[in-house]
């Protein structure tokens, strides 16, 4: 029998206890706690970078995209620039070439080639002027002339500028001057351009059997608002903010000298006025909404 658990013993493995190391000091253990507080203090940094990478990482993303944006825009401007520029400098150099080297043009052709330089050449200097007030407008350089003035003086003033459209086409204006005996501050001379181009594009795209054109105006503590409403064909859904980009036409019968400016410049300046332009859709016709901040 002691013979039997002689050999048993020999066979078994170590005890597992037999192993162990001594037991740490408490300095090795203090030591060790302090590398392990360390390693995590400074994967708590990396994971802060990294966050703060990936972030800077997303803006340069959305800034590449913005110059990206941009310059396709800036493209598409001046290709745009070029085109309108084009016809008026065409016909102005072909009909100044006829009158220079042609010696059998008659009085009569004369003074209509003569008449169509000039018209063409106020058309380049009107395109020309909407693009460097647009530029000034852009970029806030523009220099406003705030002050108190009555809405009703400036809707009279936009009117009296655009009676010879008005009266040619009979279209009947409806106002309510008690709703504008409102006092203001703004640039009159800027509002009123804006009111000017709203008349003008109602006249060219808003015709009807019977047109008319209704001035709206109320007002609140926050700020003033101005609606300008035709009974025309209107605008459809999906052409509403784009008649606000450059060079954009409601339609290709557009009077000769429109360059689908006038939209982008009134929302520009209703921006420096620290106001806003927008179209609202109506069941009939189209309607414009003009507020200005009390």
């Amino acid at each position: 029998m002691d013979d039997f658990y002689a050999a048993r013993d020999n066979t078994m493995p170590p005890l597992p206890w037999t192993n162990f190391a001594p037991p740490h000091t408490v300095e090795d253990l203090i030591a060790v706690a302090d590398e392990t507080a360390q390693i995590m203090e400074y994967s708590s940094k990396l994971e802060v970078q990294s966050r703060a990478l990936a972030k800077t990482t997303a803006q340069l993303r959305e800034a590449n995209r913005k110059l990206t944006v941009l310059s396709e825009q800036k493209d598409d401007f001046l290709s745009q620039v070029s085109h309108e520029l084009r016809t008026p400098m065409t016909s102005i150099r072909s009909f100044s070439e006829i009158l220079r080297d042609s010696e059998n043009v008659d009085e009569e052709k004369r003074r209509r080639f003569s008449s169509i330089i000039h018209q063409e050449s106020n058309r380049l200097t009107r395109l020309l002027d909407e693009i460097l007030d647009l530029s000034f407008l852009e970029s806030g350089q523009v220099q406003l002339n705030i002050r108190p003035v009555q809405l009703e003086a400036i809707i009279d003033q936009a009117l009296a500028a655009t009676e010879p459209q008005l009266s040619a086409h009979s279209v009947r204006v409806i106002r309510n001057k008690a709703q504008e005996n409102i006092s203001i501050l703004t640039d009159p001379d800027r509002l009123s351009q804006v009111f000017i181009n709203l008349i003008s594009n109602s006249v060219k795209y808003g015709l009807s059997e019977n047109p008319e054109l209704d001035f709206r105006c109320s007002s609140n503590k926050e700020f003033v608002k101005i609606e300008f409403s035709d009974n025309g064909p209107g605008i459809s859904s999906e052409h509403a903010e784009q008649i606000f980009e450059k060079f954009s036409k409601l339609s290709s019968d557009s009077e000769t000298g429109s360059a689908g400016l006038g939209l982008p410049i009134s929302r520009e300046i209703m921006k420096n006025l620290s106001g806003n332009l927008f179209f609202k859709k109506t069941e009939v016709g189209a309607c414009f909404v003009i507020q200005i901040p009390v």
